[in-house]
């Protein structure tokens, strides 16, 4: 069976084959499968990305709670007994600045209220707790 396709011209355009037109662009299914494949691959990331935010803002809050610790250390070991974060914090003090816990960019840090504590955020949760471990700085000493 011989068939012959003529010369059609479309859109300013010699098109040669049994088609009228040439066809370009995608379809509406490939449109919709590559939609969904995107779909897809944000429901397993953004879950993923916002826990590891939460984790980075806890793992940075905790930095922030040590370095409390030793500037409360530090003046206690000078004679004084600063009871808030910013009697530790500011120019010529233990700590430079006041400290923000990343979770809320607010000061919500609380010294100990006994030598046997840590200081406390108040942001801390029971999935992400924003606190030291017990007795966190050790010498090498010990």
């Amino acid at each position: 069976m011989n068939r012959t396709y003529g010369i059609i011209m479309f859109m300013g355009k010699f098109a040669t084959g049994p088609s009228a037109r040439n066809k370009t662009g995608f379809t509406l299914v490939e449109m919709m499968i590559a939609v969904l494949m995107v779909a897809v691959l944000a429901s397993v990331a953004v879950p993923n990305y916002l826990h590891y935010r939460k984790v980075t803002q806890m793992n940075a809050c905790i930095s922030n709670l040590n370095n409390i610790h030793l500037a409360y250390e530090q003046a206690k070991l000078a004679g004084r007994h600063p009871a808030s974060v910013e009697e530790i914090s500011g120019p010529g003090k233990y700590l430079s600045v006041v400290p923000l816990c990343p979770a809320t960019g607010t000061n919500t840090y609380s010294l100990p209220v006994t030598d046997a504590d840590n200081p406390t955020c108040a942001n801390s949760t029971e999935a992400y707790p924003h606190r030291l471990p017990l007795n966190p700085v050790r010498n090498s000493d010990d």
